[in-house]
C-alpha cells in the first residue's frame, strides 16, 4: 500500500515542482532584462494593486544601489 501511495503521489509532486520552477524562472527573466525607468512604473503599477512580487522590488531596489555606488 505504501508503494502504491508513493507511485501515485511522485507525479503530483514533479509536476508541482515543475511549475513552481517554471514560474519562478519566466518572472525573474522578464523584469531582469528591461530599463530600470520601465521597472520603476511596474513596480509602482504592482505596489498599487498589491500584487508586486518581492524579487521584482528587491531587483529594483539593487539598480538604484548600484547607480548611488557610481555616482559616488
Amino acid at each position: 500500500m505504501k508503494n502504491i501511495k508513493q507511485t501515485i503521489m511522485f507525479p503530483f509532486l514533479a509536476v508541482g515542482i515543475f511549475m513552481v520552477t517554471a514560474y519562478a524562472t519566466s518572472s525573474n527573466v522578464e523584469y531582469k532584462t528591461i530599463p530600470t525607468a520601465e521597472l520603476e512604473k511596474k513596480v509602482e503599477e504592482l505596489s498599487i494593486k498589491g500584487e508586486l512580487p518581492f524579487e521584482m522590488g528587491l531587483e529594483l531596489i539593487k539598480r538604484w544601489q548600484n547607480e548611488d555606488e557610481r555616482s559616488k
